[in-house]
């Protein structure tokens, strides 16, 4: 069974997801800063026969609600996010799988709420901003001050997993999302402070040569992918998915 459907958060906003049910293991995929749904489209294929898939718009993104006001965008909100999602569909336990700024809202639902996580893979995910090249501050502000015109030339309308060069990647983001949600969430990231006691069984990928985030893990249960860029989720979808299977794999024998 495939929902696609709107869900209104406490706070009165509008949320996005998509919802594959099959019976099974759920899998709750949360997209990166300036993403949507669409960019965990390999994986969302990749695993739909095996798992049963919630992927969602963060708030600020895709066809969710955008509002202007910094106070929606505290990691509290989209912590909450989460439960309202998964509550309202009646999922008690999943897998939780973040991608940059999703993953690090993953590890901050897992430092709240491990009662609900079965298994926890953030990738290239900034722990706090401080993890976040200064270069990508540079090319934001330069992207909030150019005429979305200027970013548009020689690009298509293709969805954003079937661009796999870094440059075309990033414009694409910054043509599709809304700069001011972009902003206040950086905003509210940087009073975050550096905390990872996560006390569920957990893997944390890192690109090696990620041009946004350093890749420095702060577990010992982490892995490298080797000449990966920062959206390796569509550079090299085979190996992100061999790797999240066997991670996923190995701990249900265990």
């Amino acid at each position: 069974m495939n929902i696609e459907d709107y869900l209104i958060t406490n706070d009165g906003l509008k949320i996005n997801y998509n919802f594959q049910n099959n019976n099974s293991q759920t899998l709750v995929f949360i997209h990166g800063l300036a993403m949507n749904i669409d960019s965990w489209h390999h994986q969302l294929e990749h695993f739909k026969e095996d798992y049963s898939i919630l992927a969602y718009d963060l708030r600020g993104h895709g066809k969710s609600s955008k509002p202007k006001d910094i106070k929606y965008y505290s990691l509290e909100n989209f912590v909450e996010d989460i439960d309202t999602l998964t509550n309202h569909l009646e999922i008690t336990k999943f897998n939780i799988i973040g991608f940059s700024l999703g993953g690090s809202i993953a590890l901050r639902y897992a430092q709240l709420k491990p009662e609900k996580i079965d298994k926890l893979i953030a990738i290239n995910a900034p722990y706090t901003l401080d993890y976040v090249r200064k270069s990508f501050f540079y090319q934001l502000e330069a992207a909030r001050k150019m005429p979305k015109m200027l970013i548009s030339l020689g690009l298509n309308k293709e969805p954003i997993w079937k661009y796999k060069g870094k440059l075309n990647t990033y414009r694409k983001c910054f043509l599709e999302c809304d700069i001011n949600a972009v902003m206040n969430i950086i905003k509210v990231f940087k009073q975050i402070k550096p905390e990872l006691n996560i006390n569920v069984e957990h893997l944390l990928i890192h690109s090696r040569d990620d041009e946004i985030v350093k890749p420095e893990p702060l577990s010992q249960s982490h892995i490298f992918i080797e000449k990966g860029h920062h959206y390796v989720i569509a550079q090299k979808p085979e190996e992100v998915n061999n790797i999240i299977s066997s991670f996923l794999k190995k701990s249900q024998k265990a």
